[in-house]
């Protein structure tokens, strides 16, 4: 966005072009991977449904109302990483009750992570955790600790976290100092 600023120096007036200067977060230089829950080869215990709005993708997984009734992903990595891993579900249950659910990457219970109620199942939000992979295929699987099962999942992202991130800005390089440009008496 250009805004023009006038400024007087010595009597004379100069429009300057203020150009915004725009700033990325750090993981936004990380490259991305989503993995969605109704695209192999993710596997759902349960069904792929499509009835709450605003999932990504074709659909999402509606996991069966049962303990152990898990999500799981692929997760391919081009180099063994910590990651951050982004899960995407909508806890719509009339309780309100959280679903726990053990986050089990290549076999081994890495923690528990909380999908609080998001109080509706059209409601989505995103949980952030953090896990290592290795190089090569890894299995990550959402396992539900409690009779009620899993939210429902929409998806995984995965973003590798030790890619150096860049410098964080975008700049525009304008190759030019100040300018005035005369305008009938004065200069602009």
């Amino acid at each position: 966005m250009k805004q023009p600023i006038k400024a007087s120096l010595a009597g004379v007036t100069a429009a300057l072009l203020l150009t915004t200067v725009t700033a990325f977060t750090a993981d936004a230089s990380a490259a991305t991977t989503r993995y969605e829950a109704e695209t192999a080869p993710a596997q759902c215990q349960g069904t792929i449904d499509s009835d709450h709005a605003g999932y990504s993708g074709s659909g999402f997984c509606n996991g069966d109302s049962a303990a152990g009734a898990y999500a799981q992903f692929t997760v391919t990595a081009a180099d063994a990483a910590t990651a951050t891993l982004r899960i995407r579900f909508a806890n719509g249950a009339s309780s309100g009750a959280a679903r726990p659910a053990n986050l089990i990457v290549n076999g081994t219970t890495v923690g528990t992570v909380s999908f609080e109620s998001t109080g509706s199942w059209s409601t989505w939000s995103t949980k952030t955790v953090t896990a290592s992979l290795n190089a090569g295929s890894n299995t990550v699987r959402l396992d539900p600790t409690a009779d009620a099962g899993l939210p429902n999942i929409d998806y995984l992202e995965w973003a590798d976290d030790s890619e150096p991130p860049g410098d964080g800005r975008q700049m525009e390089n304008l190759g030019r100092g100040v300018v005035a440009v005369r305008s009938d008496s004065d200069s602009v």
